[in-house]
């Protein structure tokens, strides 16, 4: 089986030095390509690139049209040259046991998506209400077990589900946005693929303290309520829309005013209700938001 690596970067040297250390460890010799598409148009990471030349088998691209989405895309294309292609994301680290614990669950399931945990990695000096409030945690799940949806960083795609999507198969609309990844594996589970966990794939995912504060994760809980509204729109008319949204804002308003008047700690649950009803009546209503180049709700 060959599997190509796929790396999206966008000027995160220090990050993708991390990333790429830790694949040395954890691929063992010969069992995969990396390819490293960057997306600055001053390709800020051909030096890191060129450090790793002896330690992987590395191809570096670029990628001019500014969004992830053409990134990814851009991955897919090189990975039509190999079973199956691993995104890991240049903000993200893997564990030793990472590309063999992938390996596992895909040769159980060779016709599934392979995903696999990644936890944030929050900093000490970050404030306790968001260290220990459960703002930037993700769920853990039973090895093995089904997933309806998952992340596109750390997991592992068959050529074959690719090939199922087209020369885009994810959808240039979320490039300014975000949340490609989501419309992309809804799309996979309705096709009829499944998407297993591998519960030992362990990686990590760094919250730099400039962004480990509660604005920053007001705006990513928006920000996902408001492309779970786009995906929807694909499928429901706007005023059941708007419907969803004002229902998801009132139970989220319920919550956190809950929260309030008991004068208990604020958790993440309790803004992720509100906030992503605000980010879901955002898009239902039309209002534009750009994540990246610029803009928030």
């Amino acid at each position: 089986m060959t599997v190509l690596i796929g790396i999206p970067t966008y000027r995160r040297p220090e990050a993708l030095r991390r990333l790429l250390r830790s694949l040395v460890v954890a691929v063992p010799a010969g069992a995969a390509e990396v390819c490293l598409v960057d997306n600055d148009p001053e390709e800020s990471a051909r030096a890191v690139a060129e450090e790793f030349r002896d330690q992987l088998t590395l191809t570096y691209l670029t990628e001019r049209r500014p969004g992830v989405v053409h990134v990814r895309n851009r991955l897919v294309a090189q990975a039509m040259e190999h079973d199956a292609l691993v995104f890991v994301d240049d903000d993200q680290w893997v564990t030793p046991g990472w590309f063999t614990a992938l390996m596992e669950v895909s040769r159980t399931y060779p016709e599934a998506v392979v995903a696999g945990p990644v936890p944030y990695v929050v900093a000490d000096s970050a404030p306790e209400q968001i260290r220990t409030g459960g703002f930037f945690e993700r769920p853990q799940h039973e090895n093995l077990s089904l997933r309806p949806v998952t992340a596109t960083g750390n997991s592992l795609i068959p050529r074959a589900v690719l090939a199922q999507f087209g020369p885009e198969p994810f959808d240039p609309a979320f490039a300014q946005i975000g949340g490609e990844d989501t419309d992309f594996f809804q799309r996979v589970t309705a096709a009829g693929t499944e998407i297993r966990w591998a519960a030992s794939a362990l990686a990590h995912e760094e919250i730099p303290l400039e962004r480990a504060t509660m604005s920053e994760a007001v705006k990513r809980y928006r920000r996902a309520g408001y492309v779970l509204a786009t995906i929807a729109s694909k499928s429901q008319p706007r005023p059941r829309l708007v419907a969803g949204g004002v229902a998801r804002v009132l139970m989220g308003a319920v919550k956190y005013a809950r929260r309030r008047i008991t004068r208990r700690p604020l958790r993440g649950q309790d803004v992720a209700k509100l906030h992503g009803g605000l980010g879901y009546l955002a898009a239902a209503l039309g209002r534009p938001l750009r994540v990246y180049g610029g803009g928030e709700l």
